[in-house]
């Protein structure tokens, strides 16, 4: 197994069902469930996501490794999706167009940096939009 695919089955576990059963309930076939536990395939966004949605999994833990299944959850979801919002409404003020994978990704990267620094100082830090800016300037 891969690193996030023993968290993905750790959150199967939790959750009481088959893989069978887990894996359509995140919109994959039993096989890609496998390949994505196993580590034959990369996680697409669209099914971490829908593991964050369905079974509020803390997306650093899952993504990272950072402690608690489901610890800070309810909060961080809200911030990724303002964090999303956020870097939508850049990249169209800026003119950028980037799919929604890239786009995925950065939001995800800016709130992983986000609650590496809370962790180390104050938890509410504006978002700033030199921040999305930056990432917008990777994925370009």
């Amino acid at each position: 197994m891969s690193v996030i695919g023993d968290r993905i089955e750790a959150v199967r576990k939790q959750s009481g069902l088959s893989q069978e059963a887990f894996a359509e309930s995140i919109g994959v076939s039993r096989n890609s469930y496998f390949k994505y536990v196993r580590g034959h395939r990369a996680v697409p966004s669209d099914v971490f996501s829908a593991i964050l949605e369905k079974y509020g999994t803390d997306p650093v833990w899952l993504h990272e490794g950072d402690t608690g299944l489901n610890s800070r959850t309810t909060s961080l979801l809200d911030d990724m999706k303002q964090i999303l919002f956020a870097v939508d409404d850049r990249a169209e003020e800026r003119g950028l167009n980037l799919d929604r994978d890239k786009r995925w990704l950065i939001a995800c990267r800016i709130c992983v940096e986000r609650v590496v620094t809370a962790k180390q100082s104050e938890p509410d830090i504006p978002l700033e939009t030199s921040e999305i800016d930056k990432w917008l300037e990777v994925a370009q």
